[in-house]
């Protein structure tokens, strides 16, 4: 499929990373401001940073630094860890990064975007990642032969690859779209299992 919006957005990956989401793609809004989770709906992932203790202050999509500069909740979140819990690193790469696209339900999967997903999680061995939503979910889960008989929002799986270390959690994606299946409050417990996992190997 092609689209005459130009994926403006730069994955966050490199380097070892105490946790790596996978979202299915660029949302158009994100993309447009050049900045994961910067859309319109967007806060409500920042806060579930927050009200988590993923991150030590709560932030907004676009904050202001010490020195009153504008900055984005993804430049200090993912590319730096000024506010992470224990100075962690997070990281961020759409399972499908080159297609912007809001409507999620016309975005395709090709084998090309898991094998490039679980290509950079053996090389980088993230401590956790996670798969947000049904589909990134139903696509990595049958492209590894691991079983899909999980909920979107069933949490900690397990390690999923061969030979590497790396946790997966499954996440309903942070939205308030899908309020009404999958609460705040139960996709924050699932936040928290994530922060509490990371502080047992991390003490």
């Amino acid at each position: 499929m092609s689209t005459t919006n130009s994926v403006k957005l730069e994955p966050c990956y490199q380097g070892h990373r105490e946790m790596l989401g996978i979202p299915l793609n660029p949302a158009d809004a994100s993309n447009n401001n050049g900045h994961y989770f910067s859309g319109p709906q967007s806060q409500y992932h920042w806060d579930l940073y927050g009200e988590s203790q993923l991150i030590v202050r709560k932030i907004k999509k676009v904050d202001v630094d010490e020195t009153g500069n504008k900055v984005y909740a993804d430049d200090v979140v993912f590319r730096g860890n000024s506010i992470n819990r224990k100075g962690w690193r997070y990281g961020i790469h759409d399972l499908v990064s080159d297609l912007p696209l809001s409507d999620s339900s016309r975005v395709p999967v090709e084998p090309r975007h898991c094998e490039r997903i679980v290509e950079i999680i053996r090389e980088e061995k993230p401590d956790t990642v996670v798969l947000f939503g049904k589909k990134v979910q139903e696509e990595l889960l049958n492209h590894l032969h691991f079983g899909t008989e999980y909920g979107v929002n069933h949490g900690e799986i397990n390690e999923m690859i061969p030979g590497c270390p790396t946790r997966f959690f499954l996440l309903a994606f942070p939205s308030r779209k899908n309020e009404d299946s999958y609460s705040f409050s139960r996709k924050l417990e699932k936040f928290i299992k994530i922060r509490e996992y990371l502080d047992r190997i991390h003490p």
